[in-house]
């Protein structure tokens, strides 16, 4: 029983990681073609220059992420956020 529920968790866990990572790289890819395209409905409301700095900003922010998934940094820091909660309160 305990063998198949770690199966079961790793299998989940590395599912989770993969298609976070496939999401954030067809992200990407949508910004290198569509990224320097105004939108009818924005259009008069930013401009190209503004455009450029949210795509460039959600490009780094995603491969940011992107690392910080492979290192495992989101489950360490939600499980240090848990400890901190419990701590505070006792």
């Amino acid at each position: 029983m305990e063998n198949t529920l770690l199966i079961l968790f790793l299998v989940l866990f590395v599912g989770r990681i993969r298609c976070r990572y496939f999401l954030q790289q067809l992200n990407i890819r949508n910004l290198k073609i569509y990224g320097k395209i105004i939108p009818p409905v924005f259009q008069g409301e930013i401009d190209e220059a503004t455009l450029v700095k949210m795509v460039d900003y959600t490009y780094d922010n995603s491969r940011l992420t992107a690392k910080e998934n492979l290192a495992g940094a989101d489950f360490f820091r939600s499980a240090g956020n848990n400890r901190r909660h419990c701590r505070t309160a006792f």
